[in-house]
């Protein structure tokens, strides 16, 4: 696959992980993420509720807890997401692309439905 294109590959790590693997558009390197299923089913409900429809005027956001998670968004291109744990501590911390969110949301929403035959679909 060419480099100038993007990349974006979702697995599931077992029940509970979720591994995303992006490239960039013209960029041979690829960045890593593993989060779990939790996270990254809150991160998708904000996604869908709220973080999509944000523009650059209401950027930069605060802190926003959301189930599992705790997002910022600080322009429309990246989001810091980090898992809260049950006492409202942030823990684990990571920037993702906006794209990568995107996708996630598609792919969890499709994982959900999966076909009859169990295979998981390709976020390609």
């Amino acid at each position: 696959m060419s480099a100038d294109r993007p990349l974006l590959e979702i697995g599931r790590i077992g029940s509970r992980r979720l591994e995303m693997r992006y490239r960039p558009p013209g960029n041979a390197e690829s960045r890593e993420w593993i989060i779990t299923r939790a996270e990254a089913e809150d991160l998708a409900g904000w996604w869908r509720s709220t973080g999509a429809g944000l523009d650059e005027t209401a950027l930069p956001t605060e802190n926003i807890p959301f189930g599992r998670t705790s997002v910022i968004m600080y322009n429309s291109c990246a989001i810091y997401v980090s898992g809260v744990d049950p006492d409202g501590r942030q823990r684990n911390g990571y920037f993702l692309p906006r794209a990568v969110v995107e996708r996630l949301a598609d792919w969890l929403e499709a994982d959900a439905e999966k076909s009859p035959n169990g295979s998981s679909p390709q976020a390609g």
